[in-house]
């Protein structure tokens, strides 16, 4: 990741239109829908095709069986307009990019992924949870969709007392950071553009 990163070009926050197709990154099932699952619901709405790809692993830190959480997150995918879902191993990340062949890529921007050189070709890679974001999505609109998806994460509900209070001011912080109008909330990403290494 650190390579990709450091090569990468910061481009400028724009009201970027949505992306033909969108490649949807995350580690844990609840991460896609809680960093992306506004923006995604938007775009989707607006004929973006989607893939989300879970890199998990085969049972959930608590003892959840894998299926329970899979089932989980293809319901998570459909509250957002997403239909094709699928549960990556290691070096299987490759393959889906050249299927896919996204406009857009999102991806963790604090979770390492070990696969980060299959990235280097798209044309934009969007960091979820970055430290320095650049873009920002105005959610209002399709907030309860977003909800609907982190309601459907067992795991996220029992997260601790009222966390859909914690992100509806957490994605207030983020609209007033991107200069939306007072009442408004919204996602954040940090936009780069991958440089392709030379051989």
């Amino acid at each position: 990741m650190d390579d990709l990163l450091r090569t990468a070009v910061v481009l400028p926050a724009t009201d970027r239109r949505p992306p033909h197709s969108v490649l949807v990154i995350g580690s844990h099932p609840a991460d896609i829908a809680l960093h992306a699952g506004g923006t995604l619901a938007r775009w989707v709405e607006r004929g973006t095709r989607a893939t989300y790809c879970v890199l998990t692993g085969p049972d959930g830190e608590d003892g959840t069986p894998a299926e329970f959480r899979r089932a989980g997150q293809r319901l998570a995918a459909k509250l957002c307009g997403v239909t094709d879902v699928r549960f990556l191993g290691r070096g299987e990340l490759a393959a889906v990019v050249q299927d896919s062949r996204p406009g857009r890529v999102l991806a963790p921007g604090t979770d390492p992924l070990e696969e980060w050189a299959e990235l280097e070709a798209v044309p934009e890679l969007w960091l979820t949870d970055a430290p320095e974001p650049n873009q920002y999505v105005d959610v209002t609109a399709v907030l309860e969709r977003k909800l609907d998806a982190l309601r459907s994460d067992a795991a996220w509900a029992a997260s601790g007392a009222d966390p859909e209070e914690r992100l509806r001011e957490r994605l207030a912080a983020h609209a007033r950071a991107g200069g939306l109008p007072q009442g408004r909330l919204a996602e954040a990403f940090q936009v780069l553009r991958p440089v392709r290494r030379r051989p």
